[in-house]
Formats: structure tokens, sequence, C-alpha cells
């Protein structure tokens, strides 16, 4: 007599679920992104990523705050003043009287350039945020850690 037994483990996916005043959002940092893109000019750095369950925006960030700056504190979008690279995740260009609507995140600090012009160069900033939301599942979990 053969005796067969069904075994199951458990399986773990690294997600978070955020809920806003309108919607459920879920968020897989385990899951790399299918494609990306970004527009790098004067007044706009934004990027964006698709996953396979949704499509995620936000806009990158050159200045001079250093990599231990409260994360709270208030970034603006699409400097070009230094060196150091941060990220953010927020609907683009989804605004209600001026606020982003949706789920956003605060300003993550990605990285360090040579000097504020490769940061603000078109393969600098704006598509390294692009590159690490999409293929990088540790940057993806710092900054889905920040949705508020």
């Amino acid at each position: 007599m053969i005796t067969s037994a069904l075994i199951t483990l458990p399986v773990f996916a690294v997600q978070m679920c955020v809920k806003t005043n309108t919607y459920i959002s879920v968020f897989r940092k385990d899951v790399n992104g299918t494609s990306g893109e970004y527009k790098n000019s004067d007044t706009d750095k934004i990027w964006k990523v698709v996953y396979n369950y949704k499509t995620i925006t936000g806009f990158a960030s050159c200045n001079s705050l250093s990599s231990t700056t409260n994360p709270t504190t208030v970034v603006t979008t699409g400097a070009t003043s230094g060196e150091n690279c941060w990220c953010k995740m927020a609907p683009v260009p989804t605004y209600t009287n001026g606020i982003p609507t949706g789920v956003v995140s605060y300003w993550v600090y990605l990285k360090t350039f040579d000097d504020a012009d490769a940061c603000a160069d078109n393969s600098g900033c704006t598509a390294s945020c692009m590159n690490a939301m999409k293929s990088d599942a540790s940057f993806r979990g710092t900054v889905f850690g920040t949705i508020w």
C-alpha cells in the first residue's frame, strides 16, 4: 500500500496594504517592475514604473540635504541644486486644489552623485529613482514604508 501526504508550506509575500478615504492599495516590495520611464526636464523630474499589479509614479529631487535628513522634511520637487538624490512616490499629475491625491510617500534618500550637474543630468537622479523602484526590493520597501 502506498500512502502519500500533501505537505503545504506557508508562502510569504512581502506586501503592504494602504487604505485611504477612497480606496485600498496593495504594494508589493518583492515584485520587480516590468517597465519604467521618466521625464527629466528643467521643470519636471517624474518617474513611472509599471508592475504586473499596478503602476506607481513619483518625483525626483537633487539637493544638498544629507542622507541623515528627517524624511518628513519638505524637499523641493524637481530641484537641481545639489548632489544628493531623493525620491518620492506620489500620483503624477493627479491633484485636487494643488494637493496630490492618492498614496504619497515621504522623500527617501537614494544616493549621492559626484556633483549637482551629474545628479540633474538626464541619466541622473530621475532615472536612478525609476530604476531603484523598478528593480531594488530593499529601496522599494523603504519607500513603501514611508507611505502616509
